[in-house]
Protein backbone atom coordinates (compact mmCIF):
# COMPACT_ATOMS: atom_id res chain seq x y z
CA UNK A 1 0.00 0.00 0.00
CA UNK A 2 2.89 2.30 0.64
CA UNK A 3 3.81 1.79 -2.65
CA UNK A 4 0.37 3.33 -4.14
CA UNK A 5 0.59 5.59 -2.12
CA UNK A 6 3.78 7.43 -2.73
CA UNK A 7 2.83 6.83 -6.44
CA UNK A 8 -0.23 8.74 -6.26
CA UNK A 9 1.56 11.52 -4.25
CA UNK A 10 3.85 12.23 -7.00
CA UNK A 11 1.30 12.29 -9.81
CA UNK A 12 -0.73 14.66 -7.65
CA UNK A 13 2.72 16.82 -7.20
CA UNK A 14 2.97 16.23 -10.93
CA UNK A 15 -0.50 17.85 -11.98
CA UNK A 16 0.19 20.27 -9.16
CA UNK A 17 3.19 21.59 -10.89
CA UNK A 18 2.21 21.62 -14.50
CA UNK A 19 -0.98 23.39 -13.71
CA UNK A 20 -0.25 25.83 -11.66
CA UNK A 21 -0.89 29.22 -13.96
CA UNK A 22 -3.97 27.41 -14.82
CA UNK A 23 -7.61 29.29 -14.84
CA UNK A 24 -10.08 27.10 -14.88
CA UNK A 25 -13.01 29.11 -16.02
CA UNK A 26 -17.10 27.96 -16.45
CA UNK A 27 -20.19 29.21 -17.33
CA UNK A 28 -20.95 31.27 -20.33
CA UNK A 29 -18.33 30.45 -22.69
CA UNK A 30 -18.18 33.89 -24.49
CA UNK A 31 -17.57 35.39 -20.91
CA UNK A 32 -15.15 33.61 -20.27
CA UNK A 33 -12.63 33.85 -23.21
CA UNK A 34 -13.17 37.58 -23.12
CA UNK A 35 -12.30 38.06 -19.27
CA UNK A 36 -8.84 39.36 -17.91
CA UNK A 37 -7.28 35.69 -17.98
CA UNK A 38 -7.45 35.30 -21.67
CA UNK A 39 -3.80 37.09 -22.82
CA UNK A 40 -2.03 36.74 -25.78
CA UNK A 41 0.39 33.28 -24.54
CA UNK A 42 -2.89 31.62 -23.46
CA UNK A 43 -4.20 28.32 -24.05
CA UNK A 44 -7.73 27.73 -24.42
CA UNK A 45 -9.46 24.37 -24.48
CA UNK A 46 -13.17 24.67 -25.63
CA UNK A 47 -16.02 21.74 -25.10
CA UNK A 48 -19.07 22.93 -26.24
CA UNK A 49 -22.36 20.79 -26.23
CA UNK A 50 -21.86 18.75 -29.78
CA UNK A 51 -24.62 20.15 -32.17
CA UNK A 52 -24.37 16.69 -33.74
CA UNK A 53 -28.10 15.13 -34.54
CA UNK A 54 -26.02 11.85 -33.48
CA UNK A 55 -25.33 13.48 -29.88
CA UNK A 56 -27.49 12.34 -27.13
CA UNK A 57 -29.12 15.61 -26.22
CA UNK A 58 -29.85 14.66 -22.89
CA UNK A 59 -26.59 15.16 -21.68
CA UNK A 60 -27.15 18.54 -21.28
CA UNK A 61 -28.81 20.54 -18.72
CA UNK A 62 -29.68 23.34 -22.24
CA UNK A 63 -29.27 22.37 -25.38
CA UNK A 64 -28.06 24.65 -27.84
CA UNK A 65 -27.43 24.38 -31.73
CA UNK A 66 -25.85 27.13 -32.05
CA UNK A 67 -23.10 27.45 -29.31
CA UNK A 68 -20.72 25.12 -31.07
CA UNK A 69 -20.76 27.05 -34.20
CA UNK A 70 -20.52 30.32 -32.62
CA UNK A 71 -17.47 28.96 -30.59
CA UNK A 72 -16.20 27.44 -33.72
CA UNK A 73 -16.34 31.35 -35.32
CA UNK A 74 -14.55 32.66 -32.45
CA UNK A 75 -11.81 29.72 -32.19
CA UNK A 76 -11.62 30.90 -35.89
CA UNK A 77 -10.95 34.46 -35.45
CA UNK A 78 -8.27 33.84 -33.08
CA UNK A 79 -6.08 31.84 -34.04
CA UNK A 80 -3.58 33.34 -32.67
CA UNK A 81 -3.80 31.24 -29.26
CA UNK A 82 -3.46 27.92 -28.64
CA UNK A 83 -7.10 26.29 -29.16
CA UNK A 84 -8.43 22.75 -28.48
CA UNK A 85 -11.84 22.58 -29.61
CA UNK A 86 -14.01 19.49 -29.13
CA UNK A 87 -16.64 17.75 -31.30
CA UNK A 88 -17.19 15.12 -33.22
CA UNK A 89 -15.50 14.23 -36.52
CA UNK A 90 -16.32 16.33 -39.02
CA UNK A 91 -18.38 18.59 -36.77
CA UNK A 92 -15.72 21.51 -37.36
CA UNK A 93 -14.56 23.27 -40.51
CA UNK A 94 -11.22 24.29 -38.96
CA UNK A 95 -8.75 25.73 -42.07
CA UNK A 96 -5.78 24.48 -41.07
CA UNK A 97 -6.18 22.88 -38.44
CA UNK A 98 -4.80 19.49 -37.40
CA UNK A 99 -7.58 16.69 -36.17
CA UNK A 100 -6.70 14.94 -33.25
CA UNK A 101 -8.45 11.71 -32.33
Amino acid sequence: MAGKTRDLEAIMTGLQERLRFTYVLCGDWSRAVSSEYLVREAAVFLDPPYSSKDCNQRLYAETSNTVAKDVEAWAIAHQHLKIALCGYDGEHDMPGWTVHQ
